[in-house]
């Protein structure tokens, strides 16, 4: 992997929750936009914003099946500033809302609990 595409990619893993901008990503790599976005599709095969949101859905999926937390605050801890846009990605990616995704984890995670007993 190019060692400036690795770097961006370390920034958004570590700082996913926070608001991120490509501009600012490319430019701490000194890429513009477009250069940016190239290298990061040909290396990843997505854009360094599909990569940002694929992994704040991702946190949020762990949070689901690990908190109580609202979807809301989910939705926040995870660098969305509003919950609409994190529960439309999330089923997108899922193809079950939030609280679908939680409903059924739990109802499974019961039942595998109820056989090991």
């Amino acid at each position: 992997m190019f060692i400036k595409v690795s770097k961006v990619v370390d920034t958004i893993n570590n700082s996913f929750h926070k608001e991120l901008r490509i501009k600012d990503l490319a430019y701490s790599v000194n890429l513009s936009r477009t250069q940016l976005f190239k290298l990061f599709k040909e290396e990843l095969g997505i854009s360094p914003k599909q990569y940002l949101r694929i992994l704040r859905i991702k946190k949020g999926k762990e949070l689901l099946e690990k908190s109580r937390k609202s979807i809301k605050e989910i939705a926040h801890q995870v660098g969305y500033n509003d919950d609409t846009h994190f529960m439309r990605d999330f089923k997108r990616i899922y193809h079950l809302s939030p609280s679908q995704y939680r409903d059924k984890y739990l109802l499974n995670y019961d039942r595998e609990n109820e056989t090991n007993c």
